[in-house]
């Protein structure tokens, strides 16, 4: 197994799961900024796992992924899965605007010209994502490990809420692993940079919600839905994300609001991370 260096925990927990070594990965920056990369193993013929995620700095954790790619695939190693918990540039799916560049793309076109046997990708922005791939992938999704958790907190009068309705499917997924009920609220957008929250009938009072999307950034949409399911009568309310990119002074805003608690997994390894991907990973590999 082949840690990057934003995965390190993570992949430490999958190689005690299933008792393999684990390579450690040298980076370093020479004085004019370039990357340095080096592992002290020669992986010819064998079977090797990569995991390295890509948030910020995105463009920097993107090209050490490519160089451990290239390097490794230099020894003619028998097969090589990779797993990339958090796919930086996912939100850059399409052209907004003319002219744009659609940077996912040029990502998973960096990636498909290694012959990887299997690349798994953790609860994608977007599933047309995928389609940008000429390698096999496989879309895990981190739901029942977060739902697992959720179920643990052994909460009464439970209820989850999307924040939109982009994020409604993965609402339904957790609350029918919880059995409990769902909904979602709506946004307007009511010009460039400017979304408003559009109320709905709610039935939350003195209810426990637990709010969910793929990703939580900035905070600003998860805490304008907490504002109004707690003025329509909810008591607590928790955030949870798959993956917490959590840009700049977000936990401390988000944590200054009428949320309670974030609770994420470590497909970015952060301070909200509660809930492991090793579980799934190891399942995939055994």
């Amino acid at each position: 197994m082949v840690g990057g260096s934003t995965s390190q925990s993570l992949s430490a927990e999958v190689s005690n799961l299933l008792s393999c070594d684990i390579i450690p990965v040298k980076k370093k920056y020479f004085q004019d900024g370039e990357l340095h990369i080096k592992i002290d193993r020669n992986v010819k013929g064998e079977d090797v796992i990569v995991i390295q995620s890509t948030p910020y700095p995105q463009v920097d954790n993107t090209m050490e992924l490519i160089f451990l790619l290239d390097l490794l695939f230099d020894y003619d190693p028998n097969s090589m899965r990779v797993f990339i918990p958090y796919l930086g540039f996912s939100r850059q799916d399409k052209r907004f605007e003319e002219g744009e560049a659609i940077s996912v793309k040029a990502i998973a076109n960096m990636i498909s010209q290694y012959d990887i046997d299997i690349l798994y990708l953790f609860d994608i922005h977007k599933p047309h994502i995928i389609d940008f791939f000429d390698i096999p992938v496989n879309e895990i999704t981190a739901i029942p490990l977060l739902a697992s958790y959720i179920k643990d907190l052994n909460m009464k009068d439970l209820m989850v809420f999307a924040p939109d309705k982009g994020a409604l499917n993965k609402a339904i997924d957790l609350a029918r692993r919880l059995d409990i009920d769902f909904d979602y609220l709506e946004k307007i957008r009511e010009g460039p940079g400017k979304i408003k929250m559009k109320k709905k009938d709610l039935n939350v009072k003195e209810k426990n919600i637990i709010l969910v999307d793929d990703i939580i950034d900035s905070g600003g949409t998860i805490i304008r839905a907490a504002d109004i399911l707690f003025s329509e009568g909810a008591i607590r309310i928790i955030a949870s994300c798959i993956h917490p990119v959590l840009s700049k002074d977000a936990v401390s805003k988000i944590l200054a609001s009428n949320i309670s608690d974030i609770i994420a997994t470590n497909s970015i390894e952060r301070e909200v991370s509660k809930v492991s991907l090793a579980p799934l990973i190891a399942k995939e590999l055994k």
